[in-house]
């Protein structure tokens, strides 16, 4: 079966979308499928199996088909690739593919929906506020009050990012430090969220993936960033900070508290397909959702792949399954 496997895009995870497609590339050749490589250029426009003409994005899908490619696997983080913009192109145009559809990918993406909706549902996350960039300029003391509710170490997020990028630590607030944040923040996005830091935060995450009406978890994992200040982009992807630990450290209680979270919010949002899954877990043990990344990292040193690894379940067994499950729902 001929299958597109899509990386690349236009958002900051560009270089780490590139290394997460030649893993997929190559767990796809190794599940038996034969995969078009698809690069989503900086500028929108897109190159495929190599070829360094630069097609539109609707000449490329014209092609994608006359290949024969029944399904394609975007593994584009970011804005333009993982919030629901690339799902809704794809399903305009009758492509399946792997992944969460235009509702979960948003959903997922947009911190500030995500958070609100999980509080509404008694799903638990760590305090926050948020706003957008014209109510700050407007009036930026009233905000800075909305701030001074919340405890420090405070975290500074664009809404709509992934991998850390724009994300600034608060550990002394002041108006000075909070319009700081939040200028690193707006050129990722017009919304932006402050979360309350959680003291003596253990970081867990757990990967998961849906077959037939089974969702499988892996075991858990635990992040221990030792030289940054938290999990920034270089912790992630350059730098030899953060140590990872499969399986976590945790009660039984614990991961089945994890695991009734996912449910709850798997339904919530919308989810479908794949997923790696966040959680901060505080000194008295409570579980808090952190966030669901839809598209996660897929680099050598990614938890996604790392966290099935230990359960001895290869990533070709995966995307076989999950390609599987695209192509049948275009047929049902």
């Amino acid at each position: 079966m001929t299958i597109a496997i899509l990386f690349g895009g236009q958002s900051a995870e560009h270089e780490v979308s590139l290394v997460s497609g030649k893993t997929l590339i190559a767990a796809a050749k190794e599940a038996g499928f034969a995969p078009v490589p698809v690069l989503i250029h900086k500028d929108g426009l897109w190159g495929i199996d190599g070829d360094q003409t630069r097609l539109p994005p609707e000449v490329a899908v014209a092609k994608l088909r006359s290949l024969g490619v029944a399904a394609v696997f975007p593994i584009t983080h970011g804005t333009g690739g993982e919030d629901g913009k690339l799902q809704g192109f794809l399903q305009t145009n009758d492509i399946p593919y792997v992944g969460c559809d235009v509702l979960g990918s948003v959903l997922c993406m947009d911190k500030v929906a995500q958070k609100l909706l999980c509080k509404a549902e008694g799903i638990p996350v760590t305090p926050f506020v948020w706003t957008t960039q014209g109510d700050w300029e407007d009036d930026p003391k009233t905000f800075f009050h909305k701030v001074q509710t919340l405890s420090v170490p405070l975290f500074v997020k664009p809404s709509n990012q992934g991998s850390s990028v724009g994300i600034t630590k608060i550990d002394i607030l002041t108006e000075q430090a909070l319009s700081d944040a939040l200028q690193e923040a707006f050129p990722y996005d017009s919304r932006v969220l402050v979360e309350q830091g959680v003291v003596m935060a253990r970081e867990i995450e757990i990967a998961v993936w849906e077959e037939g009406e089974t969702l499988h978890h892996s075991p858990p994992g635990e992040l221990q960033v030792h030289n940054a200040a938290f999990y920034t982009y270089d912790a992630k992807y350059v730098q030899d900070d953060t140590e990872a630990i499969i399986p976590a450290e945790i009660s039984r209680t614990t991961k089945e508290e994890i695991h009734a979270i996912v449910r709850r919010a798997w339904t919530l949002l919308a989810c479908r397909d794949f997923a790696r899954i966040d959680f901060f877990l505080d000194e008295q043990g409570t579980v808090l959702l952190n966030e669901i990344n839809t598209l996660p990292g897929m680099t050598a040193i990614s938890m996604f792949p790392k966290l099935f690894a230990q359960a001895n379940i290869p990533l070709s067994h995966i995307v076989r399954s999950l390609i599987e499950r695209a192509v049948q729902r275009s047929t049902t």
